[in-house]
């Protein structure tokens, strides 16, 4: 045992050895990282020094930038003082300016007006002083640097805000008037609109007004007017505007005349200022200031010069060679006027040989006119609707070389007519002059006119007074007997057959002949009624050479004859914007014409969309349908009767027209072929259902029933609570089967050794497909086949990011029914989130008896008719149809049994048959 302890006491010592060998290494480490940490701490310690030094140092340089921030601010304070002091300086200066300009004003309308009226008012000093007071007032209006001019360069509106605001402007003018009031004025009580455009927009607001005889609104937007702001050719409109309606409202016009010298309109503001200076009133007061007007502007009278011929009855002029004339006027109501209209016409300066008055009153020429002469002819009949038959009866008989036709009562420059006959022999190309005219009320006040190009004294084309030779009256069948516009159509009739410059207006810097209470014209009726569709459509007749023969007046509107039975009735009327393009427009075309083709009367209705260009006329292929056949087109003026209306285009009614025909109808249907949202995630809003139901309600006083066209429509309408009153049938588009379903069907492989692919649409993105993989599975990119593109496919080659091998693209085909006979297979696969509501071009593809290959969401369209493939099957489909004769004709005959049964021409009178 002691053995074995001393063995252990042994391994113990050894294991103590090596034990406290390991502790002495492990203190030396400790020793170590002691020392290393002792280093560290010192490095520490000095940087953390340094860094306390740099905060004291930041924090010195802190101080001192605040206190520099301080005295910044104050001085900052110091400046924006500054500032509002000038600003309020500013301001005064610039009222000051305004009250000074205002007082130049109205001491330059005071020079003026000495001036003109000298031979009342002042003496000849006076007329000199005010001479140099204006020439310093000129030299004034011609200083760039002077403050005016300054603040109008700084203030008026910019081209590109008046061509963006002319779009919402014109739908006053253009039967939108309510809706476009709402639009405009939500941008006058816009907090971010401007002065220039305030005013821009106040001025035609109140020209329009004006026009419509509402004087009082037109006055209230006329003071929301800063003239300075507007564009320098409207301040003389404004001007003229507010002269105007003072004078209509009874108010002292003379404070409205105020505007520089050297205007374009200062003729016609001297000629009007004369006149808003004349207190007494009545015919002899307005005798004398017209002579006095035209001495102190022209140096010449209006009336014959007292003294010059006083003898009661016809002038005969002494000179040799002299034409005659004779001189057909109306009166058809008692009107104080006729007595001073015959003076100026007995008192001419040439030979009238005649005076014929035609009338439907009892007068007494030698007692009630105080005028007397055998050449004077009254010719009695029965109303007004018999003026224009007589006078072209009475033309056959006239001998004179000219003839004078005077629709209106009015006076005529003593010197008028001899000058025009004068012109006559200087230009034989001449066919017919009209002159200067301007217009005055019964208490001989003047009557501006009025359009959405501006106010004016005189007009060129609304035409009441022409000298034409007898001779070319004859040969072009005289006038067409209408209510209005019977010397305008005759100055247009001959226009299209001699030259544009066959009928000119005789120019006078005055007017020359000046109408005495016309009776008042409809504006309306210009720019969206009767007038402008009678205008437009001889137009038309006369662009494409026409030959009218004797005028034929069931090619007027109903309103302008003198029917007295104003209601019509009809078997359909169609209404639609009929300038539109696209499928819409086309499928709502070929109603009018199956309606033509089943024997049926019908009318159509040109509802001009409110967002696009309602100025634009009529496009030549409805014009041309309507020259060949007895189509009406109706206006707001008439009055009709039918069994169907079909509104083609629910997207019209999205504004509210202000006037519509009155119609009286059993069925009223809006053909639903645009869906309510143009994509299938409800964005893209192309109408809102209800609001179109309930403005089309509204206007034709009737419940309108929705009529899709495809099963697509309808199932989109199934889920739409919005369309209420749905039509249980779904009404296929129609197409003329007698054009499009003549030709043979057959099978080409033995012709074209590969298959001929196509598709006819424009290049936009919603009529191809959104990804590059189905875009080229659909259309066969670079199969063994020739793709043909009609219509473009610039969009789809950016997507594919190459111009395909096997594609043709086209970019125009007069005739896409040349097109389709070249093709084998009909491809159409649109965007698959756009909403096609059927494919009118499809159909055309169906009825050349064309297999056409489809989506499968067509289906509720063209059921069983058409084949159906996801993209990437669609070359599978072609493959097998393309080796199978037997295959291809059974597709094909089914294609063109679809049109046959469901969309010819025939199918009208059925549709209409059962909706009763």
């Amino acid at each position: 045992m002691p053995h074995d302890l001393k063995e252990v006491q042994q391994k113990v010592d050894l294991h103590e050895s090596e034990i406290n060998s390991k502790l002495d290494k492990l203190r030396h480490k400790l020793a170590k990282i002691d020392d290393d940490l002792s280093v560290i701490n010192n490095k520490q310690n000095n940087t953390f020094n340094k860094q306390i030094a740099k905060i004291e140092e930041l924090q010195i340089r802190n101080s001192n930038l605040s206190k520099q921030n301080d005295e910044l601010k104050n001085e900052i304070k110091s400046l924006l003082k500054d500032k509002n002091n000038l600003r309020t300086s500013l301001q005064e200066k610039e009222k000051q300016l305004s009250d000074y300009w205002e007082t130049i004003q109205k001491l330059r309308i005071k020079g003026r007006l000495k001036r003109l009226l000298p031979q009342f008012f002042f003496s000849s000093k006076e007329n000199e002083l005010n001479r140099n007071e204006d020439s310093i007032l000129e030299s004034y209006d011609s200083n760039e640097s002077s403050p005016k001019k300054k603040l109008s360069k700084k203030l008026t509106i910019d081209l590109k805000s008046q061509k963006k605001l002319n779009k919402e402007i014109r739908g006053l003018w253009y039967n939108y008037s309510e809706e476009t009031l709402f639009d405009l004025n939500r941008i006058l009580s816009d907090t971010k609109s401007n002065p220039p455009t305030i005013s821009y927009i106040s001025y035609h607001i109140a020209l329009w007004y004006a026009a419509i005889n509402n004087w009082k609104e037109s006055l209230h937007f006329q003071s929301k007017i800063v003239e300075n702001t507007l564009p320098k050719e409207l301040i003389s409109q404004v001007v003229l505007l507010k002269f105007f309606t003072k004078l209509h409202l009874k108010e002292n016009v003379g404070e409205s005349l105020l505007l520089p010298k050297n205007n374009a309109n200062d003729i016609a503001l001297r000629f009007l200022e004369a006149f808003s200076t004349e207190m007494e009133k009545g015919q002899k007061a307005f005798e004398n200031c017209l002579n006095q007007t035209y001495q102190s502007i022209e140096s010449v009278n209006f009336f014959k010069n007292s003294g010059a011929n006083t003898s009661k009855g016809i002038a005969k002029n002494s000179r040799l060679n002299v034409p005659e004339v004779t001189i057909f006027l109306p009166y058809f109501a008692p009107n104080d006027s006729l007595p001073v209209v015959l003076e100026s016409l007995t008192n001419q300066s040439i030979r009238i040989t005649k005076i014929v008055i035609i009338t439907n009153q009892e007068l007494n020429v030698n007692n009630a006119l105080s005028v007397g002469d055998e050449n004077i002819q009254l010719i009695k009949v029965p109303s007004p609707s018999e003026f224009i038959s007589t006078v072209n009866q009475l033309i056959l008989t006239v001998s004179t070389e000219f003839i004078l036709v005077m629709t209106e009562l009015g006076v005529i420059q003593f010197n008028l007519i001899e000058k025009m006959t004068a012109e006559f022999e200087n230009d034989s190309d001449i066919k017919l002059l009209f002159p200067v005219t301007a217009r005055v009320n019964r208490n001989f006040e003047f009557i501006p006119y009025l359009s959405d190009q501006g106010v004016s004294l005189t007009s060129n084309t609304d035409i009441s007074c022409c000298l034409i030779k007898s001779q070319v009256l004859n040969e072009n069948s005289g006038f067409f007997n209408i209510k209005t516009d019977s010397l305008f159509e005759f100055k247009s009739r001959l226009e299209s057959l001699y030259s544009k410059g066959s009928c000119k207006e005789f120019r006078t810097a005055l007017p020359s002949y000046i109408e005495i209470n016309p009776d008042e014209k409809d504006i309306k009726s210009e720019y969206f009624g009767a007038v402008r569709e009678f205008r437009e459509s001889r137009k038309f007749l006369f662009k494409k050479n026409v030959s009218d023969g004797s005028p034929d007046i069931s090619r007027v509107p109903n309103y302008l004859t003198y029917d007295v039975n104003n209601k019509k009735r009809y078997d359909l009327i169609v209404i639609a914007d009929f300038n539109l393009n696209g499928g819409a427009y086309v499928s709502t075309f070929h109603y009018v014409k199956a309606a033509l083709a089943s024997l049926l009367n019908v009318a159509i209705v040109q509802w001009r969309r409110y967002d696009l260009n309602p100025e634009l006329e009529l496009k030549d292929e409805v014009r041309q349908l309507i020259a060949d056949s007895k189509i009406d087109i109706l206006t707001f003026e008439d009055i009709a009767e039918t069994d169907t209306v079909i509104v083609g285009y629910p997207v019209i009614a999205n504004k509210k027209l202000d006037l519509v025909p009155n119609i009286k109808c059993n069925n009223f249907l809006v053909l639903v072929n645009q869906s309510a949202e143009r994509l299938y995630t409800g964005e893209d809003v192309a109408y809102v259902p209800t609001e179109v139901y309930n403005k089309l309600q509204n206007l034709f006083n009737t419940n309108p029933t929705w009529v899709p066209i495809s099963g697509i429509i309808r199932n989109l309408m199934i889920g739409d609570d919005r369309f209420e009153n749905c039509h249980k049938e779904n009404w296929t588009p129609l197409i003329d089967i007698d054009q499009w379903c003549t030709n043979d069907l057959f099978w080409r492989r033995e012709e074209h050794k590969i298959p001929v692919i196509g598709r006819h649409s424009r290049d936009h993105y919603t009529k191809w497909p959104s990804d590059r993989e189905s875009l080229i599975s659909a259309y066969c990119v670079n199969k063994d086949c020739e793709f043909r593109v009609l219509g473009g496919a610039d969009h789809a080659i950016n997507l594919i990011g190459f111009n395909p091998e096997n594609w043709n693209v086209l970019n125009f085909e007069p005739n896409p029914q040349v097109f389709l006979s070249q093709l084998d297979f009909f491809i159409h696969y649109p965007h698959e989130e756009c909403v096609e509501a059927f494919g009118r071009a499809v159909l055309e593809a169906m009825a050349m008896g064309i297999p056409v290959i489809l989506p499968p969401i067509f289906k509720d369209t063209f059921e069983d008719y058409a084949l159906y493939a996801e993209p990437e099957h669609v070359w599978d489909k072609i493959s097998a149809l393309w080796d199978d004769e037997k295959k291809y004709l059974a597709q094909a005959s089914l294609s063109r049994k679809f049109v046959l049964e469901r969309a010819g021409y025939n199918q009208l009178k059925g549709r209409l048959k059962r909706l009763n």
